[in-house]
C-alpha cells in the first residue's frame, strides 16, 4: 500500500510539470468604437440659451424646466426646489453639474426633520448667471 501511495506520488510529480508545458494562444484583435451621447441620443438632449431663458422669464429651477416634457422639480415645501426629476429618478440620483463640478448630494438627514429651518437644496443656482442649460435624459 505505502508503494502504491509512493507511486502515485511520483507520478504525479512528473505529470504536473508535463501538463504546464502548453502552447500559448493568441486572441484575434478585437476593435472596440463608440459614439458620443450627444450624436447617439439627440432626442435625449435640450438646450436652453440665456436668451430663451430670459424671454421665458425664468427665475428659478422650475421655471427653467417649465417647458421640457418629462423634467420636473422636487418640491421642499417652502424651502424652494430640491433639484431635478428625470422620468421619475430624483434626488441624489440626478447628477447636476455647474461649470463642470458636480454639485454635492443633499444634506438633508432624516433627522433634521422636525427642525426644518436646517434643509438644504440643491437647486440653489442663480439663473441669471447661466449662459446655457442643457439637460440630458
Amino acid at each position: 500500500m505505502q508503494y502504491t501511495l509512493l507511486a502515485l506520488a511520483i507520478s504525479h510529480a512528473i505529470a504536473l510539470p508535463l501538463l504546464a508545458q502548453t502552447a500559448t494562444l493568441e486572441l484575434e484583435a478585437v476593435s472596440v468604437t463608440a459614439q458620443s451621447l450627444q450624436t447617439a441620443n439627440s432626442k435625449q438632449t435640450q438646450q436652453l440659451s440665456a436668451t430663451e431663458l430670459q424671454q421665458q422669464q425664468a427665475q428659478n429651477i422650475a421655471d427653467v424646466v417649465r417647458f421640457v416634457p418629462g423634467v420636473t422639480t422636487t418640491d421642499m415645501g417652502r424651502f424652494g426646489s430640491n433639484g431635478f426629476n428625470i422620468r421619475g429618478l430624483d434626488g441624489d440620483r440626478v447628477a447636476i453639474t455647474v461649470d463642470g463640478l458636480s454639485l454635492g448630494e443633499t444634506l438633508d438627514p432624516p433627522t433634521f426633520v422636525a427642525y426644518e429651518f436646517f434643509r438644504s437644496a440643491r437647486g440653489g443656482v442663480d439663473i441669471d448667471a447661466l449662459k446655457q442649460v442643457e439637460i440630458i435624459k
